[in-house]
């Protein structure tokens, strides 16, 4: 028997009080589950899932958290935030381009354009004498009418040919080169004796290369750490073979720009830019205020250092017959590339007799034209499309022009000088202008970007954004597994190379490198403007698909082999020990998880985290057994998911925690002959098809609701109680001007009638719940609640599959998915730009449907004064918010005819394309703060779950050498700060790929001060971060004096580094490192 103890008088003292305060707390305090609020037409059948092991304590724990933590004002001297200061208070002046549509006018003319202002036809320009710099040009896609190789052999390598000819002879002409993959390709082709002319023509400058990327990328749609890379890739070729550093830039052909851009390339060291495509009715205000020629600057910078100096070329096209003025009748007689041939187009050849004729024209085109500048200085380019192919071309263009210089240069009364030149003369002539005229004359600065982009006839270049999604898709998936491989090379070479821990792997890691570089300009190429934006002929496009699935299996090759040797200590040598997860038939196929047949009942697996913060992932693969023991993570799911005629297989789902850079070990087993259910396999519930039922599901943090009868998504409460209501539909519109490059549509966006009432069950276990929602007609969506105790359960994710094929009536449609909210945001939404930035945008409802379209790389967001709405994206898509409330995304197009832009026909595929987006819902700290509307920041929470998606954890097998495999690869490394992103982080390679370095480039992203900082995984203490922290396998005394900071593409030196040195950038920016480690 056991003795009862007696409790004191002095104890029960105590305990009677605080029993009694815990009951009266018990009474107030609002209710731990979330509420549930059916309104009347909900009443009926209610079902509920939730994991089985959530405990309801812990939202009664979070909420005093929440409260605690929200009831103090954020210090942001301790934490890492950053306020969004109104754009009107470090303005000075500024032009803002989401101002400039209060101030446009956007009536056409009879001739389809959009009118220039009046003033202009009646001005009679300066009286100060112009000087023209004419800029003899070649304009080479990478891919669009013509494969790469199809260019190049066919046109690009006969420009290069005659330029060297041509420009050796004769010293007063000029020429600019932008594309580096073309120089690349030709230097294979050249003798060392040519070469060496190149070099001489950049030395004298009479070449200049502009740009210098791999390629001119798009600004829509391309996220910013493939563009840093292919810039640094061209770079970086261009100092080998050329000794060629860019300090000015030319993109005339992306379809609008990008604040980010401008940002990234005077981090390169580039100092100018000139553009063309923005909106044409936009660019006639900018003509009034006298403002073609500007200051660059990020809204969310007040002074002068990443400025870049931009000019705006006037009119609406590049090529030659379309520049020296308003009417092409007269500007293409002086288009002298085509003479006697059958393009000659109304261009004849100056003569004695028609000399004084033609010049008086080119003058006065010329001098309106310096109207529209501030400054008394014009440049005119002189080319068009893989000009100067043929060295007739070459002679015409010269001999010509120099006759009418020669004419016009000696009028003495018509003040205007012209001569040869490139872009470096021109901006070295207005900067002189300017550093000498009074303060009211300097250049204006201003900030935002130019989309969306038309040139004529109300035509909105906005359907791009989402054209060829599954090509669009594609790359998102390889970039991330090259910036993966990039890292773990590093942490190789530095592992067994430099600190000499393995043998005989060189050879090993060579083909690494060259794997990893294949695949890096595969995507480089890919970044092209006609390109990822899906608006190349189908040929090229499948030339494309070639080259990313080259890049895929190259940059798989590189991961294996890199990953098994860094586990394996160096030992194991053979590329296929380890088996990537990722399987992909092909470019149009959907990327889906290996099917593994546990012969012999067990299966070793490595997950590898590629990100340099700690995290909780999921990572998913097929087996043909039902019973499993998983050793080395912290749970696991089964689900019958796919079967075939002869065997059945389960999807199973692992969650695993994972420190920085981590590569973990995970053991299965199968318990059984496979016959046997585990109890991790998911418990699965089909909806009754009652019009009153709701289906939920439930974590920790949310609740989800859905309508059972057609799996719409209803709302989402947090575990406060605070509900948002939220449903989505898909919908199509109906094309009219729509093609590749336009979207333009019939009308509002209607329900798609044609999708049956589709089939709807909810599912549970120990890793998520999900509902799916499945369509006869090939759409698929699955809603995933992650049973996680870290940002992933605090949000809903969509894994959605559509295609157009499988029902005819869905030919000629635009499908979206909209989002309909409470959230009262007005006409103000706000979406990403090229993954670094958040940009404000009006949806202006005086104007069609197709102007308030805007890209997303990686999200958009809508909000009020109390909650915020972000859609986190995994590719990118067209998006708009046509109504308070509203957010829609376009997912697939379809359009049988062509848009008149160039491409010559429509876009007819239809192909079963993946989507992945992550919804998540935040409240403010302080409601009454007013919104900055021209641009934002993500929320610390935001940044990281976002960072994630697009940074998946990897999965690898292994196949060969089992026994080699016995451990993982812990680094040890601290998790870097929330803010801190590492864009790059790669070993630079000569041609011959030897060792140039390794690169590290840091982006220190800012993070709104508006939301709560309580995360896992990272720091968000605003204290230093030196490179003593980056392990990367290093022993750190090999650094101390090998690192230097540089401009962002490793060209110019800014100063040595410290090991000790804070190496955080300022927030919203970037910087470089070289770091050189000795390997003696």
């Amino acid at each position: 028997m056991k003795m009862i103890q007696q409790i004191p008088l002095r104890k029960i003292k105590v305990v009677i009080p605080v029993c009694a305060l815990l009951f009266i707390l018990f009474a107030v305090w609002p209710t731990t589950s979330p509420p549930r609020d059916v309104s009347a037409g909900d009443v009926g059948r209610h079902v509920f899932y939730k994991n089985v092991s959530r405990r309801k304590e812990s939202f009664r724990e979070e909420e005093h958290n929440f409260k605690t933590k929200t009831s103090k004002s954020i210090d942001h001297n301790k934490h890492m935030c950053n306020k969004v200061v109104p754009f009107k208070d470090i303005s000075g002046g500024r032009i803002s381009t989401y101002d400039l549509p209060k101030e446009t006018d956007y009536s056409l003319g009879a001739d389809g354009l959009y009118k220039l202002p009046e003033e202009f036809h009646q001005s009679k320009g300066t009286d100060a004498e112009i000087r023209v710099t004419l800029v003899p040009f070649s304009h080479t896609d990478p891919g669009y009418g013509q494969t790469v190789e199809g260019y190049y052999s066919g046109s690009t390598k006969s420009v290069l040919d005659n330029m060297v000819e041509y420009l050796s002879n004769n010293r007063n002409m000029t020429f600019q080169w932008v594309e580096t993959v073309f120089l690349e390709r030709w230097f294979r082709d050249i003798t060392e004796e040519t070469k060496q002319k190149v070099r001489q023509l950049v030395a004298r400058g009479q070449l200049e290369i502009v740009l210098g990327g791999w390629v001119m990328p798009d600004e829509a749609i391309t996220h910013y750490a493939p563009v840093v890379d292919q810039l640094i890739e061209g770079h970086q070729w261009l100092m080998e073979n050329l000794g060629a550093i860019p300090v000015n830039a030319w993109i005339n052909d992306p379809f609008g720009y990008s604040s980010t851009m401008p940002y990234l390339w005077k981090s390169s060291g580039i100092q100018n830019m000139v553009i063309l495509r923005i909106h044409q009715a936009i660019k006639h205000t900018l003509m009034r205020k006298k403002s073609l020629d500007f200051m660059w600057r990020p809204y969310w910078n007040s002074k002068n250092e990443n400025d870049i100096l931009c000019n705006l070329m006037p009119y609406t096209e590049y090529w030659n017959s379309n520049v020296c003025g308003p009417d092409r009748n007269v500007c293409k007689k002086f288009n002298f590339l085509h003479l006697n041939t059958h393009r000659q187009d109304g261009a004849v050849p100056v003569t004695d007799a028609n000399i004084e004729s033609l010049a008086t024209e080119l003058y006065n085109n010329y001098k309106f034209t310096a109207s529209f500048y501030k400054y008394n200085h014009l440049i005119i380019f002189l080319g068009e499309d893989n000009s100067y192919d043929r060295i007739q071309s070459w002679s015409d263009t010269h001999e010509n022009y120099g006759k009418l210089m020669a004419y016009i240069n000696n009028k003495a009364e018509w003040k205007m000088k012209l001569k040869f030149g490139t872009i470096k003369d021109y901006f070295e002539n207005i900067r002189k202008e300017e550093k000498q005229a009074i303060p009211l004359s300097a250049f204006p600065v201003i900030s935002g970007d130019f989309f969306p982009y038309s040139e004529k006839e109300n035509d909105y270049w906005t359907g791009y954004f989402t054209t060829r999604p599954w090509i669009k898709r594609l790359t998102r998936e390889i970039e991330p597994l090259i910036r993966a491989g990039d890292k773990y090379s590093v942490i190789l070479y530095n592992m067994c190379i430099v600190s000499k821990r393995c043998t005989d792997i060189k050879l090993a890691y060579s083909a690494i490198l060259n794997e990893l570089r294949t695949a890096r300009r595969e995507i480089g190429i890919f970044q092209h403007h006609d390109g990822i934006t899906g608006t190349s002929l189908p040929y090229v496009v499948t030339d494309y698909e070639s080259r990313l699935m080259l890049a895929f299996k190259n940059v798989q090759k590189a991961l294996t082999s890199t990953v098994g040797l860094i586990v394996s200590d160096g030992i194991v040598k053979e590329p296929f020990a380890l088996i990537d997860n990722n399987e992909k038939s092909g470019a149009k196929s959907i990327l889906t998880p290996k099917v593994y047949r546990l012969k012999n009942k067990k299966l070793k697996l490595y997950v590898a985290n590629p990100l340099e913060k700690a995290r909780k992932c999921s990572v998913s693969f097929y087996t043909d057994k039902t019973d499993l023991s998983v050793s080395g993570a912290l749970s696991h799911q089964i689900a019958e998911s796919m079967s075939s005629k002869f065997e059945r297989f389960n999807l199973v789902t692992i969650s695993l925690d994972l420190s920085p850079l981590e590569i973990k070990m995970v053991e299965m087993e199968a318990k059984d002959d496979g016959t046997n259910l585990s109890p991790y396999f998911e418990e699965v519930n089909k909806s009754s098809g009652d019009t009153r039922e709701i289906m939920t599901i439930e974590n920790r943090f949310l609740k989800v609701e859905f309508f059972g009868i057609n799996g719409s998504l209803k709302s989402i409460t947090d575990n406060f109680g605070r509900k948002t209501e939220i449903n989505c539909n898909f919908l199509k519109y109906q094309p009219v001007k729509s093609g590749a490059y336009l979207f333009g549509p019939a009308g509002p966006a209607k329900r798609i009638t044609e999708l049956p009432r589709p089939e709807v069950s909810v599912s549970s276990g120990p890793v998520y719940s999900q509902v799916i929602v499945s369509y006869k007609s090939g759409f698929t969506q699955k809603w995933i609640l992650y049973h996680a105790d870290d940002i992933n359960g605090q949000a809903l994710h969509l894994r959605q599959e559509i295609t157009l094929e499988m029902e005819p009536r869905l030919v000629e449609s635009e499908v979206i998915l909209r989002f309909k909210t409470d959230i009262d945001n007005g006409d103000v939404f706000f979406t990403d730009q090229n993954g670094f930035q958040l940009m404000g945008r009006k949806n202006n409802k005086t104007r069609p449907i197709e102007t308030n379209y805007y890209p997303i790389t990686t999200m958009g967001i809508i909000e009020d004064h109390i909650k915020r709405f972000t859609l986190h994206s995994a590719q990118s898509h067209g998006v708009a918010s046509l109504e308070n409330g509203w957010f829609e995304v376009m997912l697939d197009r379809n359009m049988r005819h062509d848009d008149g832009k160039g491409l010559g026909q429509g876009v007819s595929e239809r192909v079963a394309t993946l989507s992945e987006f992550i919804l998540q819902i935040e409240y403010k700290n302080d409601p009454l703060q007013t919104p900055e509307v021209r641009y934002t920041h993500a929320s610390v929470l935001s940044t990281i779950l976002n960072e994630q998606l697009q940074n998946k954890a990897l999965l690898f097998s292994v196949e060969q050498q089992n026994e080699k495999f016995t451990h993982g690869h812990y680094l040890g490394q601290k998790p870097l700060s929330c803010d801190i992103t590492v864009v790059s982080l790669r070993n630079l390679v000569t041609n011959n790929l030897e060792y140039n370095g390794t690169s590290m480039v840091l982006h220190r992203k800012p993070v709104s001060c508006e939301f709560p900082t309580n995360v896992t995984g990272c720091s968000v203490s605003n204290e230093p971060v030196s490179l003593k922290e980056f392990k990367l396998g290093l022993d750190l005394n090999v650094l101390e004096n090998d690192v230097t900071e540089t401009s962002l593409t490793h060209i110019n030196e800014i100063s040595r580094t410290k090991l000790s040195d804070d190496v955080r950038p300022k927030a919203n920016e970037m910087r470089s490192f070289l770091i050189k480690p000795d390997t003696s």
